[in-house]
């Protein structure tokens, strides 16, 4: 798969950030300091640096989706860089050279109880569910990046939001270790 311009650029700036981060940890925190105003100095340093990472973790779990897709179909024509996270609409939404659409929602969502969703969460997923069924396209997926949350979603009491929605885990290299 290869990356488009903006998405090599996005990338580049989260390699960017995370080395900062750890340069930024090496220098500002030994194991003995236990200064409650040491720690939070310290806290507040690594959040300014590290910004929204929840949005860049979205967009890495974009990038994710689109190689499951391109080693599958051989083909995704979209940038993951031109729809911004959090925004409105479908994470993934193209058309294969065949004209095919291929949808598809993308959570990062860690579950709040152990066996299931918190409410507010348990809401999102059956919306964004429910968006994938009511659009028009030829496949249609629903891309998890937890483990967790994929076996959730796989259980009976969520199998009826799933017809005709592929669920897939996506760092799968990641459960080959």
């Amino acid at each position: 798969m290869v990356l488009t311009k903006n998405e090599q650029e996005k990338i580049n700036e989260i390699s960017s950030k995370l080395k900062r981060i750890s340069v930024y940890i090496e220098e500002n925190v030994s194991n003995t300091d236990q200064e409650i105003e040491h720690i939070f100095k310290v806290i507040t340093g690594l959040k300014s640096i590290q910004g929204n990472i929840n949005n860049d973790s979205s967009f890495i779990a974009t990038l994710l989706a689109k190689k499951y897709l391109y080693e599958k179909y051989q083909e995704a024509t979209f940038d993951a860089s031109d729809k911004a996270q959090g925004a409105p609409g479908l994470d993934i939404d193209f058309r294969k050279t065949d004209g095919c659409r291929i949808i598809g929602e993308i959570k990062t969502t860690f579950p709040y109880k152990k066996n299931d969703f918190g409410a507010n969460q348990q809401e999102n997923i059956l919306n964004d569910l429910r968006k994938l069924r009511s659009e028009n396209a030829g496949e249609k997926y629903f891309f998890l990046t937890e483990k967790e949350s994929f076996n959730i979603l796989k259980k009976e009491k969520y199998k009826d939001f799933l017809n005709g929605i592929s669920v897939v885990y996506l760092p799968l290299e990641l459960d080959k270790e």
